[in-house]
């Protein structure tokens, strides 16, 4: 690693195997943001079976009244759209501004980060959901949930969707899709 502000300056050969450290294939560009998007978004299934599984239980937590439950429904389903619209205006306000003039290597990191901040946003919202279904035992809020998981699968970041959304030239487009070159 570098030192910080007050240490001995790095040599030559370590600042060589700092950068070094910090470069990344294609294919392992795609790998990490693939896993990442993957793993949050099976976490919102995982979640849901522990709630099924616990509610197939007689365990009772039914704590909202169910006079009041068709309100809670509206509720959330409008919450839930306001979510979607929320994450995929950040999504469009982040991916412009991406500047396109920018190398591939600085164009990578951005697109990852509004990635995450968008499946954030749609995780929050399902997990909510799934919490609702488990104190409430109402299917409707496990089926909410579901919509959020497609809607999160749907937007899976494969090479093609990258070079679409970044509006890759053809050379960086060729970089994505060879999975030896570096990119970072």
């Amino acid at each position: 690693m570098i030192p910080e502000e007050g240490f001995a300056k790095p040599s030559k050969i370590q600042k060589l195997n700092y950068m070094s450290m910090n470069k990344m294939k294609s294919k392992d560009f795609l790998n990490t943001i693939g896993t990442l998007h993957l793993s949050m978004t099976f976490g919102i299934v995982i979640a849901s079976l522990v709630a099924y599984y616990f509610s197939l239980q007689d365990i009772n937590l039914e704590i909202i009244p169910e006079e009041s439950m068709q309100i809670v429904q509206w509720l959330l389903v409008l919450v839930t759209i306001a979510f979607i619209a929320v994450s995929q205006y950040l999504k469009s306000t982040g991916l412009a501004s991406i500047n396109r003039e920018t190398d591939l290597a600085h164009k990578l990191p951005k697109y990852q980060s509004v990635m995450l901040k968008k499946l954030a946003i749609l995780e929050g919202i399902a997990l909510l959901l799934v919490i609702m279904y488990f104190l409430s035992s109402n299917t409707f809020f496990l089926v909410l949930a579901s919509v959020m998981v497609i809607s999160m699968l749907v937007d899976y970041p494969s090479k093609n969707k990258i070079i679409q959304e970044l509006q890759l030239d053809d050379e960086e487009s060729a970089k994505i899709n060879d999975p030896e070159c570096y990119v970072s």
